[in-house]
């Protein structure tokens, strides 16, 4: 059925399926054998014959402006539950309370940007829906936002598609692969971005935040197709796809901001955009000294499975080859983020610790026996694997049991943010690649922005 739903989105409804009864993981090789012969006939018959044309269903891609719809009830709130009920089994919400995208509602959200609604932000992954500034500014009405907000998701939508074919691959992942805005620069003070105590919690202070991390998701899903069975194929799912958005605590912040460690101005408005997987707590009241910190870091995030490296493979990005996108955005590569608390951030500062050396240190570190390695890499054609791991494949027991590798290729798959309020607890991420990019099209200082 995913795969049925999924070739629609795509365009190509007219695709046929031979379907194995089994999953290949952790099957016997004979008995996969044996079904795939089972299947054998109906394969060469579908590459044979002409299927038959499927006429129908949601186009891809296609650029037209909103239609208006009308819901009716016995009153104004039935006739909100009936537009709720009517998006939710349509997969345009997300199982919360809509905000009804009226016309008015929708120019007004256009008034918190100079640009114009039909300007055509991003061809969006992963279903390439065509983003116009109208259609992410209907999402922004729907989850909640201020028209002062939206330039922030324009931002997002275009740091989504600076990722091309990786954000495709991490929006239709069985893994758990969540969105997560990180806005930086002066923004987060004047839209009231919540960067301290529970800032990825709900309460009355994160409201922006909820809001913001809430859009992202439904304009994924009503512009990009990302709609659970048909392009989001998460075996299990996460809560952290409702919403996720965060910044940096300035306030207890000892370092220069996260967005001048990326190559932007320290009054520069960013917003970063990644996957998330794996959520970590590390805490730590104890420690005096920065070394026994940050190895709290290397060998709880190494053991806990999140620093198990897939940089063996030959495909894999190495952070040398990520370069500037189009449009202004920057590519980083994925690695961990660290939300490092406010507590943990002053340690460090205090003796005279930079950002990059905390990087730096759980870097050269973070090592691990080469068998862990060795068990991701063994089962990959030796054409998949990078030179320099190919030795894993003749290594004796010995060899793989005592020599140690890094878990990661270079500090800069590492990134720190101070994040959060008291309490001397940091979370950490695995991530996918981080793009970053400027917020632009806003509406000027001390301009009307609501209608």
């Amino acid at each position: 059925m995913n795969g049925h739903l999924s070739s629609q989105a795509f365009g190509m409804a007219d695709n046929r399926f031979v379907v194995i009864p089994d999953s290949p993981e952790g099957i016997p090789d004979d008995k996969i054998h044996e079904e795939i012969d089972d299947v054998v006939d109906e394969i060469i018959e579908y590459l044979t014959t002409q299927p038959p044309r499927v006429i129908g269903g949601e186009p891809a891609a296609e650029v037209q402006r909103a239609e208006v719809e009308h819901y009716q009830g016995n009153d104004q709130f039935d006739a909100l539950d009936r537009f709720n009920r009517t998006f939710l089994a349509r997969s345009r919400g997300d199982g919360f309370s809509l905000t009804p995208p009226t016309p008015e509602r929708v120019a007004s959200m256009l008034k918190g940007t100079i640009l114009p609604p039909d300007e055509v932000v991003a061809v969006l992954q992963p279903g390439m829906g065509i983003a116009t500034v109208e259609k992410v500014a209907i999402s922004c009405v729907m989850a909640g936002c201020e028209p002062t907000h939206l330039p922030v998701i324009l931002a997002a939508v275009r740091a989504i598609d600076a990722m091309g074919f990786y954000a495709r691959a991490w929006l239709m992942s069985t893994s758990i692969n969540a969105p997560m805005l990180f806005v930086s620069g002066p923004i987060v003070e004047e839209l009231g971005i919540h960067t301290g105590q529970c800032t990825l919690g709900p309460s009355k202070w994160s409201m922006t935040n909820m809001v913001l991390g809430r859009a992202l998701q439904l304009v994924l899903k009503n512009v990009g197709y990302h709609r659970p069975r048909e392009m989001d194929m998460d075996t299990i799912g996460t809560p952290l796809k409702w919403s996720l958005c965060t910044a940096e605590n300035q306030e207890r912040n000892p370092w220069q901001p996260f967005q001048t460690d990326y190559g932007f101005g320290k009054d520069t408005n960013v917003v970063g955009v990644t996957s998330v997987t794996n959520q970590l707590e590390v805490p730590d009241h104890l420690s005096k000294q920065p070394e026994p910190l940050l190895n709290e870091f290397v060998y709880s995030t190494l053991y806990s499975g999140l620093s198990v490296p897939v940089s063996n493979r030959e495909d894999a990005d190495r952070p040398e080859d990520i370069k500037s996108a189009t449009d202004g955005a920057r590519l980083f590569p994925g690695g961990l983020f660290i939300m490092l608390a406010p507590e943990h951030a002053e340690l460090l500062s205090r003796f005279g610790w930079t950002r990059q050396q905390a990087k730096e240190y759980i870097w050269k570190n973070q090592k691990m026996p080469a068998r862990w390695v060795a068990n991701l890499t063994r089962w990959r054609p030796p054409h998949e694997i990078r030179d320099e791991w190919k030795w894993l494949l003749t290594a004796s027991d010995e060899e793989l049991d005592t020599v140690l590798v890094p878990s990661r290729t270079s500090p800069a798959e590492y990134h720190v943010a101070v994040v959060g309020g008291w309490g001397a607890k940091s979370i950490v991420y695995t991530t996918s690649q981080l793009a970053m990019v400027e917020v632009t099209g806003r509406v000027a200082q001390g301009a009307s922005a609501v209608g």
